[in-house]
């Protein structure tokens, strides 16, 4: 409880006003067009965690490990089998060790530092994850996913921005901005064909607009580090 208020207490005006902003904001939007109530526990869930993670609070895992498993199950009913399993297999349980690395990171304060991969391990990571794509995309297809190589991306993507993101490397924002990117466009074609779920495509904006505003937040956390 005192790690939480210390954390609660750290946060800035702005980044309060941005947290009532985004989560007023996408409650009125599924509450007024055409949602499951899981799709908009998730969206609400989702904006809160994605926000706290960039103010680098480890009390954002505990409204990831509720985003990650409810929006695993809007994803299967969906068709998005990539997304189901990324989810409930993997970033669900990503939140739960993600918590408990970032709390013993930071008993004592409210924000951890950040860091960044040395070049050369940034570019074997990268050959990796496209590796990964091919491959994974081509398992989606054979299970007959509805979009099998742009949902393997952002599966891929998202993955490899976790363990960035558990380790606190600052790359784990410029993989979350092209996995944002095209969930938006995954989640408009299937709003495109089901005129459902928008509260999904609508966290998925968020989600961007946040992860670039994150990008130079911990651009200037490594900075300060270094």
């Amino acid at each position: 409880m005192k790690k939480l208020i210390l954390e609660l207490k750290s946060l800035k005006k702005f980044d309060v006003i941005w947290l009532v902003f985004c989560t007023i904001g996408i409650t009125i939007v599924s509450l007024n067009t055409n949602n499951s109530l899981l799709a908009i526990i998730a969206s609400i869930m989702g904006v809160i965690y994605v926000i706290l993670n960039g103010c680098r609070l480890s009390v954002a895992f505990l409204f990831g490990i509720v985003n990650t498993f409810v929006y695993g199950i809007v994803s299967y009913q969906n068709g998005l089998y990539g997304d189901f399993m990324l989810n409930v297999f993997y970033s669900c349980p990503c939140c739960i060790i993600g918590l408990i690395a970032w709390f013993r990171a930071s008993r004592e304060t409210a924000a951890l530092e950040v860091s960044s991969f040395p070049l050369k391990k940034r570019i074997i990571y990268f050959l990796i994850v496209v590796l990964a794509i091919v491959v994974y995309g081509t398992v989606l297809k054979y299970l007959k996913d509805t979009q099998p190589y742009l949902d393997a991306t952002t599966t891929v993507l998202s993955v490899s921005a976790y363990i960035c993101l558990i380790l606190r490397k600052k790359e784990v924002w410029y993989l979350f901005n092209i996995s944002n990117i095209l969930s938006i466009v995954m989640w408009g074609i299937n709003y495109y064909h089901n005129d459902a779920n928008i509260s999904i495509l609508f966290m998925y904006i968020i989600y961007t607009t946040n992860s670039l505003l994150n990008t130079v937040k911990w651009e200037l956390a490594n900075r300060k580090a270094l």
